[in-house]
Formats: C-alpha cells, sequence, structure tokens
C-alpha cells in the first residue's frame, strides 16, 4: 500500500512524457588543478628516513613536472573526450596561472593566448586541443578567485618530499611556492550542438553571517529551441552543504520566474563536486559509521525505502523534527571535524534559519509553475536501479564508486538511457590518471 501510494503520488506531480525526440550526453569531473599525470608518485620522509606515500598534491612537484604532467593529462583527456563526445562538460577546480606570478588574479584565469601556453586556463587548453581534433567547444569559464597550493615556511620543516627511488623533490627547511600554484575556478564546456542563452556566475551569501557561495549556471538550448539549466557546483561540507543547496534551488527558481527563453523549458541539471555523500540511512552500507549525509537531501527531497521531506501537511512536523535531529549529529559527527560549527549558538542559529527557508522553499514550488522540477535524481544511482548502466571498459568504468561525492542530478523531465563512473581508477596517490576524482557520465533524452 505504502509503495503504491508513493507511485501514485509520483505519476500525479510528474505526468509522464511518452516521446523523447532529443538526447544529451553530459560530463562531469574535477580536474583538481594541474594533475601532474605520468609523473612519479610522491612521499613524505622524515628525519628518521620513514618514508610515507602521500598525495598528488600540486604543490609536491616542481614546476617542470607539472607543466610536464599537466600536458600528458591533457593530451590523454582529449582524447577521452572525442571519445565519450558529451554535449556539456561540467569541470571544477580548473586551474589557471603561473607559479612564477606573485600577483594572480582572475584576469590570468579568463586570458586567451594563441598559442599552447602551459599555464593557460586549462578549459581553454582543452578546447583548443579538441577544436584541433574537429570538436568544437565553447568553454564559459567563472572565476571564484581562490589562490592555491601555498607552501609555507615551515611545511617541510619535519618532513621532505621525494620519491620512492630516493630522489629528493624538496628538502627540509624549503619553501617552494610562497605565493600559490594557480587562481581556481570552474568551467562549463558546451559543444556546438547547443546554444548558450545565458551565463550567470553567482557568489551569494548564504547564511546569517553573509558567508557567500559561488557556482555557475547556463541556459542552453537545442536547434529546435528546447532549453535547459545546467548547473556547475563545488559544494561545502556538513551544514554548509545544506545551505548552499538552499541557495541554488531558491536562485533556479527565481531565475525561471523572471527570464523568458523562446522555446520550451526541458528541466534541470546540477553537476559537479557536491563534497558530499547521498543521504541513504536505510541502505546496507550505512552501517558503516558516517556513509550518508542528511546535507544532501535538498536537492532530492524524497527517496523511497529511504527518507521523505517532502511537506504535504500530513506529517510535516516529524519530518521536520527528523531533519533537525540528522542535521544535529552530522555536526556533532567525527566525520570532517573542521566541517562543524563549534560555536552552539551559532549552530542553532544557522539550523533555525536553514529549516525555515527549507519549508519556504518547497512552499515556493509546489505552489507554483515549476513543482515538477523541486525533486530531483542522481542520474548514476537511477541507472544502476534501472540496470541501465552500461560502463565504458576502456575508460575504467564502472556503475558503483564507493563513497562517491560527484554527481550529476536532474529533473525527471529527463529520461535516462546510460550513465556510469568513468575514470573510476583515478585516486589521490596514484599519477597514471587524468585526475585524482573519478567522472559522472549520463546520457539523456527529453
Amino acid at each position: 500500500m505504502k509503495i503504491l501510494i508513493f507511485l501514485t503520488f509520483i505519476s500525479c506531480i510528474f505526468p509522464l512524457i511518452a516521446k523523447h525526440d532529443h538526447s544529451i550526453t553530459t560530463l562531469s569531473l574535477n580536474l583538481h588543478g594541474y594533475h601532474p599525470m605520468g609523473e612519479k608518485e610522491r612521499y613524505l620522509q622524515d628525519r628518521a628516513g620513514n618514508l610515507t606515500l602521500t598525495s598528488s598534491s600540486i604543490h609536491y612537484f616542481k614546476p617542470l613536472e607539472i607543466i610536464r604532467g599537466n600536458q600528458n593529462r591533457l593530451d590523454q583527456l582529449a582524447l577521452n573526450m572525442i571519445e565519450l563526445s558529451p554535449d556539456v562538460i561540467f569541470l571544477q577546480e580548473v586551474g589557471a596561472g603561473s607559479p612564477n606570478n606573485r600577483n594572480k588574479t582572475c584576469q590570468d584565469f579568463y586570458k586567451k593566448f594563441s598559442y599552447d601556453y602551459a599555464f593557460e586556463n586549462t578549459s581553454l587548453r582543452l578546447e583548443k586541443k579538441l577544436d584541433g581534433l574537429g570538436k568544437k567547444y565553447t568553454s564559459l569559464l567563472a572565476c571564484r578567485g581562490n589562490i592555491g597550493w601555498f607552501t609555507g615556511p615551515g611545511q617541510f620543516r619535519d618532513q621532505r618530499i621525494v620519491t620512492k627511488d630516493g630522489n629528493i623533490i624538496f628538502d627540509f627547511e624549503t619553501n617552494p611556492y610562497p605565493d600559490g600554484i594557480l587562481i581556481e575556478g570552474s568551467s562549463m564546456m558546451v559543444s556546438n550542438h547547443l546554444r548558450v542563452l545565458d551565463h550567470i556566475i553567482y557568489n551569494d551569501p548564504y547564511n546569517y553571517l553573509s558567508e557567500r557561495f559561488f557556482y555557475q549556471m547556463a541556459a542552453l538550448s537545442d536547434q529546435d529551441n528546447n532549453w535547459f539549466l545546467a548547473i556547475n557546483i563545488h559544494a561545502g561540507h556538513k551544514m554548509n552543504h545544506f545551505e548552499q543547496s538552499i541557495l541554488i534551488k531558491k536562485n533556479i527558481l527565481a531565475y525561471l520566474s523572471e527570464h523568458q527563453h523562446p522555446g520550451t523549458f526541458k528541466g534541470i541539471l546540477i553537476a559537479g563536486d557536491f563534497n558530499a555523500r547521498l543521504f541513504r540511512p536505510n541502505s546496507k552500507e550505512e552501517m558503516q559509521s558516517d556513509f550518508s549525509e542528511i546535507s544532501t537531501v535538498l536537492y532530492e527531497v524524497i527517496k523511497q525505502d529511504q527518507f521523505d521531506f517532502l511537506l504535504d501537511n500530513l506529517a510535516d512536523n516529524q519530518k521536520m523534527q527528523y531533519l533537525q535531529q540528522e542535521l544535529i549529529k552530522l555536526n556533532h559527527s567525527s566525520y570532517k571535524p573542521w566541517a562543524s560549527i563549534l560555536d552552539k549558538k551559532e549552530f542553532d542559529r544557522r539550523l533555525y534559519d536553514a529549516l525555515n527557508k527549507f519549508k519556504l522553499l518547497q512552499k515556493a514550488y509546489l505552489q507554483g509553475a515549476y513543482k515538477d522540477y523541486l525533486i530531483m535524481q542522481s542520474t548514476l544511482e537511477t541507472a544502476s536501479e534501472q540496470e541501465i548502466c552500461h560502463p565504458n571498459e576502456n575508460l575504467s568504468g564502472s556503475c558503483i564508486f564507493k563513497n562517491n561525492i560527484d554527481f550529476i542530478m536532474k529533473t525527471s523531465s529527463f529520461a535516462i538511457s546510460n550513465a556510469y563512473v568513468v575514470f573510476s581508477k583515478n585516486n589521490w596517490t596514484s599519477l597514471d590518471y587524468i585526475s585524482d576524482h573519478p567522472g559522472i557520465l549520463s546520457k539523456l533524452s527529453y
């Protein structure tokens, strides 16, 4: 009976779409700066000579290694993009600028060169490489403006950076990158099969402290004037993530209410590095501590057999109490302790404000013209559930990636023909692959 009621509700709020005449392939990937693909793994060596394998963070590499490794990565990535042929590529942690430049600004991020400059924006370099291979894209750049991968005078005081074969990269007491290596932002690469109707860079406050969240959104259209919204995010953690998701959904609704584009609106895609896992309290994996995070529920709102935070006036108080308890539990958890809000007065106020905004946001969607776009689904999980996940094994494709934090979320107006993890062998230490993060590929129709 419970399942029947759920399906009845879904069929009412999401009318079945009989025909999907158009298709789109999307890819999301965190580039993690200038990833030095093909270079030797890095080790921390203490003064007693003990070695510990460390991450592939680029401030553990010399400038020539960074240049060479990022070139290798771009060459490989361009070939991968030709094979995957995505229509929209969502890129996070896109790097630009030189470690030799002491005063990197957003001008470095947006600057275009007539030749293949090693420290040009990575998205622009990839765009050029793809153009040379016969695939044309337009890069929609968004400079967040933060400088990445600093070293300080004490960073290598007790541990130095070496390779396993004993080559000293940075010795004790060195400080190779006091001005950071790059300036960072995001990019959406849009193929010439689509038109860019609008591109907005948001950097809005999301709580009473006026902390700001940076992300980008584009309105894209096909040749038949069917258009959709594509949002590229690199989100925060714990309570910050929950507050930021409210802001995103609020801004989407405001945009749809205020902007009229020619043609037919087809739906919403939110992609990127969510920095949080989907909330699955009833999954077997939940028996392992901190497997899932309540902070992501605003994207989905309701998930059969897992949770229901759709406010229907029947059990609103119980749902809100449950949401409140789980947010408190997440903040107090030992998971990501640096992201917890330790000041009780601050947390209580932010929790109170966020829960109220959550209720108002649902009301605004459900009582308006865009109620069908409140609830979203993970393309990867949906494809697995529907047994239509068909990974490309040549590109380390997989239907599962443990503790995944990278997603493409879609509204139900998009049907899925395939979705999978691509580059699933990417990890934090290996330099054999194109990034530290996996990618998410989705083939959709509308």
